[in-house]
């Protein structure tokens, strides 16, 4: 039935559209899909182990708040004003503070952070925080780069066993002082619950501080979500929440508390200079009131004159206001002095209140950046090149103070000089009283000197004193440390797993196809060698290599019908017989089997065929056929030891399908393909068969395909799909432009449609209308023709 249907044809091959291009490549990939199914299992075991032994992840957050001067101007009160220790909060400052080194190394040795215990639970390990059955202290560190590990069992309350590397268990004491390399002196005591893992090893990992705060450090974040509001998120991610909580909580106890010592250092130290100052008025002071006293008794003064009064007044209240100059001078050059020293300029300037406030701003900068360079020291070799960019503004600050110091004292001077002019006319104007009230208000007027002076720095304590009890802490919590519910990353793996279960395989056979060194594509053999294809042939594991024409209508049976028609459309005279030469660019490219099958394709369509086997040094048509090796054949023909008609065998079967195998071996076949018999031999074969088909060697190899190409009409240059070379593409393109072979087109054979993305039914059906029309012009051909 099959035998009898219509020849379908194909004009060259056209591109598919988009839909079927994407058809393709799925088919390809989907084509392997043991691999994505193995891929996806192992993807799946290893989210199973993932989710099994890895244990869920706590984000624990805190929340406080920064009293912030910069943007809170108006809540100063006046004790503040007295600029002891008022320098401003910025939040951004403070937030560095908190994620500071120095502030975490803390909190790693006041929690024992560098220490771990894990006990094994089945095929898991647990870390036990805060209910260790044993507690680690270590004495003598070797250094802060300490690690080591231990692993011990408890076998009473008295009792412990550490196993050394070797494998042996050694008996200690809980309590006892212990001594190792790594460790140096420690003890090992027994905690709370220590019955409960009896017998079970407990292992103890102490981690060098250092690795232990800088894993700490990059967990923890310190953000400032509005600028306008000084409120500070700290988070950080641990395995245990109460450990996490711990670590925030701790850490902003620290914060607070190095703030308060570190105003409570400045307060004391404006309190011991204003004592120190005071301790050396009062005595003074007391003798200044005694002498008064005194020499009322021994003159009998009672009182002054108002006169004298008015006088003393007016002299005690210059006075006065020269020593207020005075004091003013005198800090001044105090700061004039920190100038040049390392003495804290806060100290010096506590006095100087809020007359100068470009001045106290100017100090407070400074004093600043002076309590960020002693931090940095604290960690910092001081010739750092991070040092640099303070140390410029340290000393651009100081320039700018030493010129407000000048401008200020430059007043100063003025107004005592001023000051001292009108105490001179003062003075005269007393000698005017008697010499007794001269003499008394003199000694009135130093005493009421000392007494300001004294009153002034009583005045000063007392106010730094209360603002000393009143100190809070700069940061206030909003909300303590607390732990969200476990984000867990299993999901987020799952879905990795997943796409490099997809992604690897995918990529592994992109990478087999694009990396190939093999001829994949038609589009490619299409594209590079600008030939006409003029069939494509499945791949086929046939034994023999014979097709069956009478097992099917589609498949290869198909395809073979479908080069016929194609080889139809493409003779240059009709009513004569046709030579295809068959051949390739190397061996196993399949050109026995398309000139054999192609053989029995023209012979089941009525049409009288003869095959050639002139591949000399590797023969395989017989062997298609099943001929006898010892029959004659075309080199016992040439070589003149039989006839034409002797080496014509007729094939079992097809009797319109006739055979000549290539006969014995020689060793110069080329030189015979040149002699007059071939001549003789296919004018014979032309004058008889409809169509002769020449099996010949691959062209690549030995040249007796150039040789043989003279009789051909039409020339069948197969290329196997994933056999042959992409760098032989060139060369076949070569022979075509050359023009060494007749009417040359493609042959595309052994395609692997389910693994390459072929689809046979679209593409055998799309080419079927083609076919049609094609069939249709030939056979218009064939009728004006027998005009």
């Amino acid at each position: 039935m099959c035998a009898q249907l219509s020849d379908f044809s194909s004009t060259p091959y056209a591109p598919l559209n988009p839909k079927d291009d994407f058809r393709k490549v799925v088919s390809r990939y989907l084509y392997h899909w043991p691999l994505y199914i193995a891929f996806f299992a192992i993807s799946l075991v290893c989210l199973f182990f993932y989710s099994k032994f890895t244990a869920p992840v706590y984000t624990i957050k805190a929340s406080i708040i920064i009293k912030d001067e910069v943007k809170e101007p108006g809540f100063k009160s006046q004790l503040e004003q007295l600029e002891v220790y008022n320098t401003p909060n910025l939040a951004e400052d403070e937030l560095e503070k908190l994620k500071s080194r120095t502030l975490m190394t803390q909190v790693v040795k006041d929690l024992h952070l560098q220490v771990s215990y894990f006990v094994k639970d089945n095929f898991k390990t647990l870390e036990l925080y805060n209910n260790s059955p044993v507690n680690f202290h270590m004495y003598n560190l070797p250094g802060d780069d300490t690690t080591g590990i231990l692993r011990i069992k408890i076998k009473n309350r008295k009792v412990f066993q550490i196993e050394e590397p070797s494998g042996q268990a050694k008996e200690f004491l809980f309590g006892q002082n212990l001594t190792s390399l790594k460790l140096g002196t420690y003890t090992i005591s027994p905690a709370a619950g220590y019955d409960n893992f009896s017998k079970k090893q407990i292992t103890i990992v102490v981690n060098s501080y250092n690795n232990t705060v800088d894993g700490y450090q990059d967990a923890l974040v310190a953000e400032l979500p509005n600028k306008l509001v000084p409120v500070i998120e700290l988070s950080i991610k641990d395995q245990i929440p109460e450990r996490g909580k711990t670590i925030l909580n701790h850490l902003i106890e620290l914060y607070n508390q190095n703030n308060l010592d570190e105003k409570n250092q400045l307060t004391e130290k404006a309190l011991n200079f204003i004592n120190s100052r005071i301790a050396s008025f009062s005595g003074t002071l007391t003798s200044s009131e005694i002498a008064v006293q005194n020499y009322r008794k021994s003159e009998g003064i009672a009182d002054m004159s108002s006169q004298s009064k008015i006088y003393l007044e007016n002299e005690q209240s210059n006075d006065s206001k020269l020593n207020d100059v005075n004091v003013q001078l005198s800090i001044i050059n105090g700061i004039s002095k920190y100038l040049v020293s390392s003495q804290n300029i806060q100290m010096v300037s506590a006095s100087l209140g809020p007359n100068y406030p470009a001045l106290n701003d100017l100090i407070e900068k400074l004093s600043q950046l002076d309590l960020q360079r002693e931090k940095m020291l604290a960690n910092t070799p001081e010739g750092n090149p991070a040092f640099d960019p303070i140390n410029r503004a340290i000393q651009s600050l100081k320039v700018e103070i030493a010129n407000n110091i000048q401008s200020i004292k430059q007043s100063l001077l003025l107004t005592k000089s001023k000051l001292h002019d009108n105490s001179s006319n003062f003075e005269s104007s007393i000698k005017n009283v008697p010499q007794q009230e001269r003499e008394l208000i003199s000694k009135t007027r130093e005493q009421s000197i000392r007494e300001d002076l004294y009153t002034y720095l009583v005045q000063k304590r007392e106010e730094i004193g209360l603002n000393y009890a009143a100190i809070l802490p700069d940061a206030r919590i909003v909300d303590y440390a607390y732990a969200g519910a476990p984000k867990s990353s299993r999901m987020m793996f799952g879905i990795i797993l997943i796409l490099i279960g997809v992604v690897l395989p995918t990529g592994i056979i992109y990478g087999r196809i694009t990396w190939t060194n093999r001829v994949i594509d038609l589009d490619q053999v299409e594209r590079e060698l600008e030939i006409e294809i003029l069939g494509e042939i499945s791949k086929t594991y046939l034994t023999p290599s014979l097709v069956n024409f009478n097992d099917g209508c589609f498949g290869i049976t198909e395809e073979l019908r479908d080069l016929r028609t194609n080889l139809n459309s493409k003779r240059t005279h009709i009513n004569k017989g046709s030579v295809i030469m068959v051949t390739s660019s190397i061996a196993n490219e399949g050109k026995s089997f398309i000139s054999s099958n192609l053989g029995c394709t023209f012979a089941v369509s009525g049409k009288k065929v003869i095959v050639l086997e002139m591949d000399f040094r590797k023969p395989q048509i017989s062997k298609v056929f099943g001929m006898s090796e010892r029959s004659p054949g075309l080199t016992d023909y040439l070589k003149g030891k039989s006839s034409i008609e002797d080496i014509i065998q007729v094939s079992e079967h097809d009797n319109n399908l006739h055979v000549i195998s290539s006969g014995m071996f020689v060793n110069n076949p080329s030189e015979l393909l040149q002699s007059a018999s071939m001549d003789i031999l296919f004018t014979f074969l032309l004058k008889n068969y409809d169509d002769i088909i020449v099996d010949t060697p691959p062209v690549n190899l030995v040249t007796d395909a150039k040789l043989i190409a003279r009789f051909a009409d039409i020339t069948l240059y197969v290329v196997r799909q994933a056999y042959t070379y992409k760098t032989l593409l060139p060369f076949i393109k070569s022979l075509y432009k050359k023009n060494l072979f007749s009417n040359m087109h493609i042959v595309f054979n052994g395609v692997d449609r389910k693994q390459y993305g072929y689809d046979y039914s679209d593409n055998y059906y799309s080419r079927v209308k083609r076919g049609n029309n094609l069939m249709l012009k030939t056979n218009m051909m064939q009728f004006f023709s027998r005009f």
